[in-house]
């Protein structure tokens, strides 16, 4: 007797799950029929197609305004470095320049004036008063075997500039004396100028420009001999001069 009602639990459950079932079967059944419908489809590419189109306009938007805050980044990146590069208008580098040390003693700042003082005078022939030279002092560390760099702060911007264009004299004492021996001048860059000097130079060494120079802190470059000089502000400027060979 007892078995009655569990058999009958057990029937009932059995109907509902072939119920379920034939309900499933009958919603797929349905359903592909739905999506075999022309007016179905037609309805789901329309409503598809919407949602597409609002997407992409959304990425393009989106993508307008990256670049556009990526130009803003640039223009005040490059309004930046010109400002650093201001502040240095009137700065030398000097490499290779004699350093005089002994006893332990190295070339302070009153001495290494007076090393710039006698090598722009005597062997750069240009004329300067010692009051010209607002600071001198030497960079990097201490060696024996090579001078330190030097770096040499003028008040005179002209000064600075008629020192920098007198320096291809040495060009013409210097050309039977071992590099390591030279001495050199150069403008005093920013770090971002000074990298993209760097792979302007590597361009040139590669054979992929004809030649790169420094003016007055702005660096230059010549894709051919014959062409115009074209400043580059930026190390995506210069790969953009190279882009275009």
């Amino acid at each position: 007797m007892s078995s009655a009602p569990a058999t009958r639990a057990k029937n009932k459950k059995t109907d509902s799950e072939s119920s379920k079932k034939e309900s499933d079967k009958d919603f797929t059944d349905n359903l592909v029929t739905a999506l075999t419908d022309a007016r179905v489809i037609n309805a789901l590419q329309a409503a598809f197609s919407g949602i597409v189109e609002k997407m992409t306009e959304e990425i393009t938007s989106l993508k307008q305004c990256i670049d556009e805050r990526d130009k803003q980044i640039q223009s005040l990146s490059e309004q930046v470095d010109e400002l650093k590069q201001q502040e240095k208008r009137n700065v030398v580098r000097i490499d290779g320049l004699p350093e005089q040390h002994g006893h332990g003693l190295w070339q302070n700042e009153e001495s290494a004036a007076e090393t710039v003082f006698k090598f722009v005078s005597e062997t750069l022939e240009i004329p300067l008063m010692k009051w010209e030279i607002e600071s001198a002092f030497r960079v990097g560390k201490k060696d024996q075997s090579r001078p330190r760099r030097l770096i040499v702060r003028f008040l005179s911007h002209d000064k600075k500039k008629a020192i920098m264009m007198a320096k291809k004299k040495l060009r013409q004492t210097q050309g039977n004396i071992p590099v390591r021996n030279q001495v050199f001048l150069n403008d005093d860059l920013t770090e971002l100028r000074g990298k993209i000097f760097q792979t302007a130079r590597q361009a040139v060494k590669d054979k992929r420009l004809f030649s790169t120079w420094i003016f007055d802190g702005k660096v230059f470059v010549k894709v051919k001999q014959s062409d115009d000089p074209v400043q580059v502000k930026t190390l995506s400027g210069v790969n953009a001069v190279l882009s275009s060979l």
